[in-house]
């Protein structure tokens, strides 16, 4: 263990005093430590210090000290400083600058790191993307979009999408899901009037399998966990609907209910717009259009 040393150090202030700092310091830095900063400074270090800083001092130093520091002196000093790390540390930061660190910032900012910061972009994000509930004639072209707005893959295996009727808030089919889904890709399930796009996946459901609403919806549910994914009622709000097996009751509605309606005497659908838009209001995610596109990008 090395020895506690006390040095007076005599610096030079950056707007003309002399300052005399006195640090008691131990252990040498291998590493970046952690800086806790209040003001403004900036640290260009060969080892960076703990300073706990109230100026708006520029410090440049062979190795910073832990100095309390509340003037505005650029202080040289050879002295080590106190440090438990051997690694670098996280910046605690309390500002809402844009910071390039070599670790995650735990402040409020905007960061490029080599260490990621946690956030749900680096996950599977799987949304209810199109539906058409309700076509002219007979719903033989009926269908439920799958979309993962995630950067990574997702598994489908242990989710199923199941159908609600609003009279009753019961659940009426259940379908099964397995595989998996990459980023940016689209998953279908499609009665038998709809053209699957090339390398799309997909299964079969039978025609006029979703309810046609006033109101109806849907889930995309998770059946080990007993969590639903996403869902969407329409023509209405359902906010208690049972799911066979599963007890208690479950809330479709995100938000206000859409406005959006699909049509059985016009072609068209229910999509988010861009694909996996989602702010958990469905009034706003939710819009139609008549240009319905099973496993392609959806259209305005």
């Amino acid at each position: 263990m090395a020895s506690l040393a006390t040095v007076t150090l005599a610096a030079c202030g950056g707007s003309g005093g002399t300052t005399t700092d006195t640090a008691t310091d131990s252990v040498a830095d291998t590493a970046s430590d952690l800086a806790t900063d209040t003001g403004t400074d900036v640290a260009t270090d060969e080892v960076e210090d703990s300073i706990s800083d109230t100026g708006t001092d520029v410090a440049t130093d062979e190795v910073e000290d832990p100095v309390s520091d509340t003037g505005t002196d650029v202080e040289p000093d050879a002295v080590p400083d106190v440090v438990d790390d051997v690694i670098f540390d996280m910046v605690s930061d309390t500002g809402t600058d844009v910071s390039a660190d070599e670790v995650s910032d735990a402040g409020a900012d905007a960061v490029t790191d080599s260490v990621s910061d946690a956030d749900g972009a680096s996950t599977p994000l799987l949304v209810i993307n199109e539906v058409d509930y309700d076509c002219v004639g007979s719903d033989s072209a009926e269908f439920v979009e799958i979309y993962n707005a995630g950067t990574t893959t997702a598994l489908l295996d242990g989710l199923a999408v199941i159908t609600f009727n609003g009279f009753d808030n019961n659940e009426v089919d259940r379908f099964a899901l397995s595989g998996t889904l990459a980023a940016g890709a689209f998953f279908l399930l499609a009665s038998d009037g709809v053209t699957i796009p090339v390398g799309v996946g997909s299964i079969s459901i039978p025609n006029n399998s979703i309810q046609n609403g006033e109101p109806d919806g849907l889930a995309l549910f998770d059946i080990a966990s007993e969590t639903i994914i996403d869902a969407l009622c329409y023509e209405g709000a359902m906010t208690a609907v049972t799911i066979a097996g599963v007890p208690g009751t479950f809330n479709l509605l995100e938000g206000t209910a859409t406005t959006a309606e699909d049509s059985n005497t016009s072609v068209r659908s229910l999509i988010r717009f861009p694909d996996g838009h989602d702010t958990d209001n469905a009034i706003d995610d939710w819009s139609q259009t008549t240009t319905p596109t099973p496993g392609v990008a959806n259209i305005p």
